[in-house]
């Protein structure tokens, strides 16, 4: 088990093959809105106030989405060895 950190979701989001990321987002319990969130901001580059607007919803609640989010990856994440050979390979 290796713990996660928000930068190591980061790092994970940003791997440059995005079938990985979307096959390990997958495997997280996210709700739509968390994986709406994630995608539009995390991955497709948006910024909270655009997310907000895409998604019909406050900034704040973006925020909220991303940070439940991040703590259920960091949760999903922490015994994934595909997780830990793409933190291995950014060190």
């Amino acid at each position: 088990m290796i713990k996660i950190e928000n930068k190591d979701i980061k790092t994970i989001l940003d791997y440059p093959v995005k079938q990985i990321v979307l096959d390990l987002l997958e495997s997280v319990n996210l709700k739509a809105t968390e994986r709406y969130a994630i995608d539009i901001v995390d991955i497709k580059g948006y910024s909270e106030e655009k997310a907000s607007i895409a998604m019909n919803v406050s900034r704040r609640s973006i925020q909220t989405y991303r940070r439940n989010a991040y703590n259920k990856m960091k949760i999903a994440f922490s015994e994934n060895d595909i997780v830990k050979n793409i933190l291995e390979d950014y060190e």
